[in-house]
């Protein structure tokens, strides 16, 4: 769906007064391209970690029991502590999450998180019962074992179902709950291994499934167009003329491939007629990786 207002309607007004006739067709929804670069980069990440548990097996048991011998070494009141400490932050957070997105106005976005999250849940639901059908595979070995034992699941599905979830309701842009995340997700991860309920690889691997269900559904569905309209770019206009007789009247989209950079013509009250051209940071950033690609390619 998309939002359009064309010349013929009611004209927007500047903060000066003047009226401002917008020409412009602004999708609700879009694809992010760097999005799928990062779907790619996480299974290729997800296909390294696979690959150190099926051939270097021996490495990561090794690791899994050295630290594990570390551990026995902290007191056992500090443990449970920290056990306490994850478990609560496990809990609040996806509560602290469903309670931002209802404050915020957003039942659309955190419906589509909790879904996203439940999908990522039962997919590794179904990879811990896939894994475990064969107990002798040296993956299932470096995915299960943690100090000598290996009564452990394969893989961690709250980390992938919290991983999945926070990718559609977005936190990247908000520094208090990306704070909180990642402290809630270290001291969850750590009090997970030091109580001998996943080993290293599983608290890796399980995070990157998560990503890797959150990236597929968020490019697939598309995300929310939270780019600056038509009205934000006139104004913007303005204030670099300095106003006064540079009020901007009139702005019509002339570029619309939604893979390119926004351009848009604007006329003043003056007879000027400028042409402006929007560089929106998510494709400047898939831009810039894509040269990158073509360069390797080449």
């Amino acid at each position: 769906m998309t939002e359009v207002q064309q010349a013929g309607a009611a004209p927007d007004v500047t903060p000066d007064g003047a009226a401002l006739v917008i020409t412009d067709t602004a999708p609700r929804r879009v694809r992010r391209q760097l999005d799928l670069v990062r779907i790619v980069g996480s299974l290729l990440v997800l296909g390294l970690l696979a690959l150190i548990g099926t051939y270097a097996n021996q490495t990561t048991g090794g690791a899994n029991d050295d630290l594990s011998r570390l551990v026995g070494e902290i007191p056992n009141l500090l443990v449970r502590g920290l056990s306490l400490f994850g478990t609560i932050g496990a809990l609040a957070l996806p509560v602290g999450l469903v309670v931002r997105e209802i404050v915020r106005g957003q039942p659309r976005r955190l419906l589509e998180g909790l879904g996203t999250g439940l999908l990522a849940l039962n997919l590794v639901v179904l990879m811990d019962l896939a894994i475990s059908s064969d107990r002798t595979s040296p993956l299932y070995a470096a995915l299960t074992r943690v100090g000598g034992s290996d009564e452990v699941r394969p893989l961690d599905p709250y980390l992938a179902a919290l991983f999945a979830m926070v990718l559609i309701v977005g936190i990247a842009g908000d520094p208090l709950w990306r704070t909180l995340f990642i402290v809630a997700v270290g001291v969850y991860m750590l009090s997970a291994f030091t109580a001998g309920q996943a080993s290293l690889l599983a608290l890796f691997a399980s995070p990157v499934i998560g990503a890797v269900v959150g990236l597929v559904v968020r490019f697939a569905a598309g995300s929310v167009n939270e780019r600056p309209d038509a009205r934000r770019v006139a104004l913007a206009v303005q204030g670099r003329l300095g106003g006064g007789r540079h009020v901007v009247v009139r702005i019509d989209r002339v570029v619309r491939d939604a893979d390119r950079p926004r351009t848009y013509e604007a006329v003043t009250t003056d007879g000027q007629i400028l042409t402006v051209e929007v560089l929106d940071r998510d494709l400047i950033a898939s831009g810039a990786v894509y040269g990158v690609y073509r360069r390797l390619r080449i």
